[in-house]
This record gives structure tokens, sequence and C-alpha cells, in this order.
């Protein structure tokens, strides 16, 4: 899982520190590991959690 979240920070800064399309963009990342029993639905589930948790407190953030 810590390379999923460097991946996901290092994007974040990517985004973050470049212009696109002539406009400064942040980002949030949730990462979440997968456990046996997920399906589809329940990975979901909690990576949203989490990008509502980068929300509340902030924005471009990754939240794990």
């Amino acid at each position: 899982m810590i390379q999923a979240i460097e991946l996901a920070e290092k994007l974040r800064t990517i985004i973050e520190n470049n212009l696109i399309g002539g406009l400064k963009i942040t980002c949030s990342f949730g990462v979440v590991e997968m456990n046996i029993n997920d399906d589809l639905e329940s990975i979901m589930r909690r990576v949203d959690e989490f990008l509502y948790k980068s929300k509340e407190e902030g924005r471009n953030r990754v939240t794990y």
C-alpha cells in the first residue's frame, strides 16, 4: 500500500505544480488496500469515504 500512497502523492504534486489548459488544478486521492472479501462496490465505497474526508480536511491531499 505504501507504493500506492507514494504514487498518488507524486501524481497530486505533478498536477498541482503544472498548469492544465492555463488553469491551476488540484486533486485529492483516496487510497485503500484490497481485503480478501472485497468486491468492486466495497472498494469504491471506502475510496469514496476517503475522498470525502480529504474534502472535509481541506482538499488537495492523499487520504488513506
